[in-house]
């Protein structure tokens, strides 16, 4: 960033399709689709390979990969809560929000899969609010938001749109979820779960 020079490059499984960072623990997390080495090759025996869609966990401070979690569908969308050093991602071929963590203890635990919270309808975008430990996943096919409880892994409540979410980011600060549509901006309480403003419009629609 001081710079803006390329310092580095980490090869990951394949195509990568969606990037989050957990700047507080510096990690990063690539989601990519390809084949991965799980057992290295010796002088007696080949490689073991396995393909499939990776979540690809790196070291930010060395570039290092340090862990590699299968997934059963690609994951087109990532999103991390900082506080509880929590990943999101989005299995739009399922229509889940794929909860991944890393447990305390004991201590070198790898990263794996903690559970598939069903949610709307070819689920895309994500944003965290931290402070309130939720998490809200844009429902493509279906035109609304699922509100999910970060703490317990379930959907609280689902919040319809007028048109399909292309983006979301949150306000932690303000408790306000904001929802990029076709051609708007739609304004969601994070206290009600109501959309509390007129949508805004963005400067295509006025045109």
């Amino acid at each position: 960033g001081a710079t803006n020079a390329l310092v580095g490059s980490v090869a990951v499984a394949g195509t990568t399709y969606a990037l989050a960072v957990n700047s507080t623990t510096n990690t990063v997390f690539a989601s990519s689709v390809g084949t991965v080495t799980t057992v290295a090759a010796t002088q007696t025996t080949p490689a073991t390979l396995l393909s499939g869609p990776w979540l690809t966990v790196i070291d930010g401070a060395t570039n290092a990969i340090t862990s590699t979690v299968l997934q059963q569908n690609t994951l087109t969308a990532l999103a991390v809560n900082e506080t509880t050093d929590t990943v999101y991602g989005s299995n739009t071929a399922e229509n889940y929000l794929t909860v991944i963590g890393q447990p305390t203890t004991p201590q070198g635990t790898p990263w794996a899969v903690e559970a598939n919270v069903m949610v709307g309808g070819s689920p895309g975008p994500l944003a965290v609010n931290p402070t309130t430990n939720t998490v809200y996943v844009g429902n493509t096919a279906t035109d609304s938001v699922s509100v999910v409880n970060g703490a317990t892994d379930a959907v609280t409540t689902t919040v319809p749109l007028t048109a399909a979410p292309t983006g979301l980011a949150a306000n932690s600060a303000a408790n306000l979820l904001y929802v990029a549509e076709a051609a708007n901006v739609a304004v969601i309480n994070g206290a009600t779960n109501t959309v509390s403003a007129a949508a805004v419009q963005t400067a295509s629609s006025s045109k």
